[in-house]
């Protein structure tokens, strides 16, 4: 189908790439996409002549806004009388096109915005592959030139079927398994991202979350749940979800059961400590854990107002800290018992460095990450070492500890307990 050339409207274009796909030093500038651009044959097979026509049409508008290259698809935006996302699949079943089109438009798929980035496409390929200009030939005679220029058809050929891929990258079916193989890592930076910066209230003593927003024009500024989903809802509609979010936050603001996880400032300061709004704002916490653990950006606040980036890290470990007791006897036979954890790393902290989470479910924070508590040893026992360093039993104690806790013990201390066999009745 002939479409009557027209005047291109000069629209700046964003290119993206994913990682790997990317042009190399040397390589084609489309890199992996370079040979997967389908012909103008193809095109035609594929979409009906209307809808070529309307896509080229908004392609010489300059509506085509961006284009984001993946290892099996490109997602492009395109800005028509609506914005809309366009995502062409490959797939070598779909002939003669080999992709698959889903678009966010009311036509659905093969609509006329995929045709209108797939002339962007082409339009990019064609302009990168130009070939440079000749250097000026030396003057020369007739017979010279003839003797300085002796190629056919055949040396031709045989030069460009033995040079290897331009790409450097393996095609066909192995191509697609080392593509499948590769980590799905996505290199496009997102325009807004959020930040959790965790912080431990000491008036109620319990752990809370706030949720900070960088944005073109925002940078660290805490905003509560409500007003980020209604942020997401809105670059929802306008479909520019890929652009604006990454699948961590965009997981965050989807769900709205998350909202009262967070809280609010004022729900803090309404509350008393050892209520049951108390309570009910751990557990949320603790719930809230759950949720966070994949998210890469979760700080600790340090209260000393700086941006969430320059915060500690926070790590959130489904491991469990194990408690170890260690004791000795006095002269009277009473045991002075000490406690500590041990990571599971095997670094060992203080019972007086951890805070606990007595949440649905419990956790246990030593100031830097926060571990899943297994319930191997009640809660309790962190606030009773923290009051006092050790803790004296009497020497009739003894073997009602052992029998309870003697699991917790360190090596040594176990083996210092012998205890004869009327004093264990």
């Amino acid at each position: 189908m002939a479409v009557r050339a027209q005047a291109k409207v000069n629209q700046p274009v964003t290119l993206r790439f994913e990682e790997g796909v990317g042009p190399e030093r040397g390589g084609p500038p489309l890199g992996l996409w370079q040979e997967l651009i389908p012909s103008q044959t193809a095109i035609e097979g594929t979409f009906p002549k209307p809808i070529i026509a309307q896509g080229v049409a908004a392609y010489q508008r300059g509506k085509v806004r961006s284009l984001n290259l993946r290892r099996v698809d490109l997602v492009a935006t395109v800005a028509d009388t609506e914005t809309h996302t366009t995502t062409l699949t490959r797939d070598a079943s779909r002939l003669p096109l080999g992709m698959r089109c889903n678009c966010t438009c009311r036509y659905g798929y093969d609509c006329k915005h995929a045709v209108a980035a797939l002339s962007m496409l082409a339009e990019l390929a064609a302009q990168s592959t130009e070939p440079p200009e000749p250097p000026p030939a030396p003057p020369t005679n007739g017979a010279l030139a003839g003797v300085h220029a002796p190629t056919n058809g055949a040396a031709s050929g045989t030069a460009s079927a033995s040079s290897p891929p331009s790409n450097g990258r393996p095609s066909g079916e192995l191509g697609e398994l080392f593509d499948m193989l590769a980590p799905h890592h996505e290199t496009l930076a997102p325009r807004r991202r959020l930040w959790v910066v965790v912080g431990f209230d000491e008036r109620l003593g319990v752990f809370y979350a706030r949720l900070c927003l960088d944005a073109p024009k925002l940078h660290g500024v805490a905003r509560t749940h409500g007003d980020l989903q209604q942020l997401y809802r809105t670059t929802r509609q306008a479909n520019l979800t890929g652009e604006e979010w990454d699948r961590y936050d965009s997981a965050l603001l989807s769900d709205a059961s998350l909202g009262p996880m967070f809280g609010t400032p004022a729900d803090y300061a309404l509350a008393r400590p050892s209520s049951e709004h108390t309570q009910r704002l751990s557990n949320n916490f603790a719930q809230l854990l759950l949720r966070l653990i994949s998210h890469p950006r979760v700080r600790y606040d340090d209260h000393l107002g700086s941006h969430p980036e320059t915060m500690p890290h926070v790590r959130i470990v489904l491991s469990p800290l194990r408690l170890r007791l260690s004791g000795t006897r006095s002269d009277e036979d009473d045991l002075d018992l000490t406690g500590h954890f041990i990571r599971p790393d095997g670094s060992t902290v203080e019972c007086s460095a951890v805070r606990i989470i007595d949440g649905m479910p419990a956790w246990l924070f030593d100031g830097q990450s926060f571990f899943l508590h297994d319930g191997s040893f009640g809660l309790r026992i962190v606030e009773r070492f923290k009051q006092s360093t050790t803790v004296r039993l009497a020497a009739p104690e003894v073997p009602l500890m052992l029998e309870r806790a003697h699991q917790l013990l360190d090596h040594e201390t176990a083996a210092s307990l012998l205890l004869l066999p009327e004093q264990m009745e």
